[in-house]
């Protein structure tokens, strides 16, 4: 969960500590904090870059047009269910524009899979999907970077894969029936998700998934430049040796594939220290 939202024009961080925002104008100067007037937790945020902010609480939203310098609250209710109250644990939030938003996790107190979407900048959602499959069932990570093509992946190895914006969602085998915990595009038609049975890469934009060969475990995956990134439930980072670009070819002998367009090998950065150079 989110307890401290720290940001930036141009970035954002994350921190689980307290219920605070804060904000500054450049990265490293002085912090100012905001006040929400809350010490509720704050599961998730979304920050574009036109200054629209959004934050999910287990009962409220919280919006700003001014890149977080104000923002204001308001309680979630499901226009479809007669204006009820929403109340979960929202740990994926992804906003399209500046009224138009979905959110997953869990809802509820039977903690089932539910996703809502807003077109009315968070005054009022409505259900677009909700399945319970196991004792505990939730979202918790997405990827919307192909828009209008959403993923989201969560608890029972459960993949969920959207081709409009989040209107109407598809169940799609993952092979594996642990938690995925993170879901990552690498570009072009190839996707990672990391969880406790390693890790799955799909190269037809999330149409059908395999187990990477030897990866590790990972936690979460991230990719930048090309490359991916890999974090261990342990704290162990991992990336992959080279840019991702160029036709497929086998990972020396011995060593895993993290990168999903050539099969090549991943560099361990050593705990604590974690000072070598990626």
């Amino acid at each position: 969960m989110i307890r401290t939202i720290w940001f930036t024009r141009s970035a954002l961080r994350t921190f689980g500590l307290l219920s605070f925002v804060f904000n500054t104008l450049i990265v490293s100067a002085q912090w100012q904090e905001l006040d929400l007037a809350t010490t509720e937790d704050l599961w998730s945020v979304h920050y574009r870059s036109d200054g629209n902010v959004w934050i999910a609480q287990n009962d409220s939203m919280y919006y700003s047009l001014n890149n977080g310098d104000t923002f204001v609250r308001k309680a979630m209710i499901a226009t479809d269910l007669g204006n009820a109250p929403i109340i979960g644990a929202f740990t994926v939030l992804h906003a399209y524009g500046p009224t138009e938003a979905i959110l997953t996790g869990t809802y509820g107190s039977a903690i089932t899979e539910a996703i809502w979407r807003t077109t009315t900048a968070g005054n009022g959602f409505t259900l677009q999907h909700n399945e319970d499959i196991g004792p505990i069932d939730a979202m918790i990570d997405g990827e919307f970077a192909q828009a209008p093509i959403a993923i989201v992946v969560g608890t029972n190895g459960r993949i969920l894969r959207s081709t409009d914006s989040g209107v109407s969602w598809n169940a799609i085998p993952s092979g594996v029936a642990n938690s995925l915990h993170s879901v990552e595009w690498m570009g072009g038609s190839t996707y990672l998700a990391a969880g406790f049975n390693g890790l799955l890469r799909s190269l037809n934009g999330g149409l059908s998934w395999s187990t990477v060969p030897g990866a590790p475990t990972l936690e979460r995956v991230e990719a930048g430049g090309g490359v991916c990134y890999g974090r261990t439930s342990t704290g162990a980072l991992w990336k992959s040796a080279r840019a991702c670009s160029g036709p497929p070819q086998a990972a020396p002998t011995g060593n895993s594939s993290c990168c999903p367009v050539m099969r090549l090998s991943l560099i361990h950065i050593s705990e604590p220290t974690r000072q070598a150079e990626i």
